[in-house]
């Protein structure tokens, strides 16, 4: 999809800022993310994406149910998002946003009991349910939420910030995978000096390598 470069040909967007850019990605971004998902089976939605990274990485969907090494981490939808719950088991990981861009996680436990919904629609666990990620700890997949991504893996996120924190400051140890309809893969994206690249995109008829798997799989051995 050439979307930025007809955005680039619009009159008024003569010299246009990444992050003017990146605005206006979102908005067109996220209703033809909610066009394509009225028209796909509800496993390209997913659960497709999620069982073919998982395997891509080794880890099958039916033998890892008490997997503690590496951490799995994903998110529970909104927006029109690819459910990437469907295999979750009680040692998945699921963020919290905190203050100053910080992410902290949870367990999925008993599943959604005692999950809240905050005022911007987020399923979350109470902070004292939480803990943070460390250096100490082992290594994590992290399903990275986003709206699009491009074939050089930059994602299109929701403009806070807070998983590029989090993906720079642990990259060393995360093997990070963007999930999303074939769809919304794009030639480019554009760039701001902050944004992280995934290791890996999958959409529900590829994976897009941008790290090589040896190197994914090395740390997940770490």
């Amino acid at each position: 999809m050439k979307i930025l470069s007809s955005l680039l040909e619009r009159s008024e967007l003569q010299n246009p800022s990444a992050s003017d850019l990146k605005r206006i990605l979102r908005r067109i971004l996220k209703a033809e993310r909610a066009c394509l998902q009225q028209n796909s089976p509800a496993e390209n939605w997913g659960p497709r994406q999620v069982k073919s990274a998982l395997e891509y990485l080794g880890l099958s969907v039916e033998n890892f149910k008490d997997f503690e090494c590496p951490f799995i981490a994903s998110y529970f939808p909104i927006q029109s998002e690819l459910n990437l719950t469907t295999y979750a088991q009680k040692n998945w990981l699921f963020p919290k946003v905190i203050s100053k861009r910080e992410l902290r996680w949870f367990r999925y436990e008993d599943g959604e009991t005692g999950i809240i919904e905050t005022e911007k629609g987020l399923r979350e666990r109470h902070l004292s349910d939480t803990f943070e990620y460390s250096f100490e700890l082992p290594p994590m997949v992290v399903f990275v939420p986003c709206i699009a991504a491009s074939v050089s893996g930059l994602r299109l996120g929701y403009g806070g910030g807070f998983y590029d924190t989090f993906l720079h400051t642990f990259k060393a140890q995360l093997v990070t995978v963007a999930c999303l309809p074939h769809g919304l893969l794009l030639d480019e994206l554009p760039f701001e000096p902050h944004d992280e690249r995934v290791d890996i995109i999958v959409t529900e008829n590829q994976i897009v390598e941008i790290s090589t798997r040896a190197q994914l799989l090395c740390k997940l051995r770490t």
